[in-house]
């Protein structure tokens, strides 16, 4: 069946880091945690003035929080209208994306039982939308019709779940926040280089993002605008399962 309005992806990795900077130990990334899971489960629109200041209030430091809320649109599946869920080649990307179980979609490092689900999800939407458009991203690459396009899309999918920054992996950094703000000036270059890094990175995930969506078109050829409707998924007997709410699991069942 189809599953309830998704839910939002989570924060660029220096950001996260950042708002976990006043919490050390377990009790420092169940706070972190529990903000990360309340912008997740969010509905589609920009941060309101409370999620901000609730942000701020843990992190002060983080300069760009609104822009931030940007990227937490990328796990949205699909777009709710009054005729229910609606699918674009958009969501196809990310839809493998997420299968992955890397670096996209949402998952959390010490939650096993609720990223299996949310797999389950991914591939569930997946293998649904792959029939409805007519398309195979995931199979042997005689299956597709231009196997050339699809190894570089799986290529660019494969350069784009690898990209990090020196945060990336940190549940908690308060320490070393504690240690840059000791080390004056050169803790000031530290942090004025993490930005540019950051900044990069979100530029080179744009760009990976629009080179998978375009190679898609590519390999839809005629199909690449269409709309998948909730009708369409039930007319075709598909039953995407519902993606899960993460305040539904133990965050720490690791």
């Amino acid at each position: 069946m189809l599953g309830p309005q998704p839910s939002q992806g989570t924060l660029p990795g220096i950001v996260r880091a950042d708002l976990c900077r006043f919490g050390d130990g377990r009790a420092g990334r169940h706070r972190c945690r529990h903000i990360e899971t309340s912008i997740r489960t969010v509905r589609p629109g920009p941060p309101n003035a409370t999620m901000l200041s609730d942000l701020r209030g843990v992190s002060p430091s983080v300069r760009s929080i609104d822009q931030s809320f940007g990227t937490l649109r990328e796990r949205t599946a699909g777009a709710t209208t009054e005729d229910g869920l609606m699918y674009q080649r958009r969501d196809l990307v990310h839809a493998y994306l997420g299968a992955q179980q890397r670096s996209f979609g949402g998952y959390y490092a010490e939650s096993p039982t609720f990223n299996g689900a949310l797999k389950a999800h991914y591939l569930s939407l997946l293998d649904g939308l792959q029939r409805l458009f007519g398309v195979i991203l995931d199979g042997d690459l005689g299956a597709n019709p231009k196997p050339a396009l699809l190894m570089l899309f799986r290529s660019t999918a494969d350069s784009l779940l690898t990209l990090r920054t020196p945060w990336s992996g940190f549940l908690e950094a308060g320490l070393i926040h504690r240690n840059l703000e000791e080390a004056g000036e050169w803790g000031v270059r530290v942090t004025r280089a993490g930005e540019r890094i950051n900044a990069a990175l979100t530029d080179a995930r744009e760009g990976h993002l629009d080179m998978l969506d375009a190679l898609v078109a590519a390999m839809l050829g005629d199909r690449a605008d269409l709309t998948i409707t909730e009708a369409d998924v039930r007319a075709a007997g598909i039953d995407i399962l519902a993606e899960p709410n993460p305040t539904e699991y133990p965050l720490f069942d690791a």
